[in-house]
């Protein structure tokens, strides 16, 4: 059963395990391909940085190409609408959207490595 994550240390957790983290940046590489991203995460990044790393891109990709993010969205399935909610909300807001972004790759990730 999928462990239950609501917040960023949450996730952080499970996203540390050696494992699941090396799968969770190949999945994160291969959308950022698929929708034409020229951004590669190495594998030799620990997860801080990623994460660091991660809202950074995040926050460039919805200032300077909102098309693209929202191609990023669709293609890892993440509701549109939240991620509305959360621009809307004016709190945060690239925090939250990074977090709502690894929170879906990680639950692809998790399905795949016990399923």
């Amino acid at each position: 059963m999928l462990p239950k994550v609501n917040t960023f240390h949450d996730l952080e957790l499970q996203i540390k395990e050696e494992a699941i983290f090396k799968l969770l940046l190949q999945q994160i590489n291969k959308d950022f391909l698929l929708i034409g991203m020229d951004y590669h995460f190495e594998s030799s990044i620990n997860a801080n940085d990623f994460m660091v790393t991660l809202k950074q891109v995040i926050m460039e990709l919805v200032d300077t190409n909102f098309e693209l993010f929202l191609n990023l969205l669709y293609r890892i399935d993440l509701d549109e609408t939240k991620i509305v909610s959360i621009i809307t909300s004016e709190q945060d807001v690239y925090s939250k959207i990074t977090f709502e972004i690894l929170k879906r790759e990680w639950e692809k990730v998790w399905f795949k490595l016990y399923y």
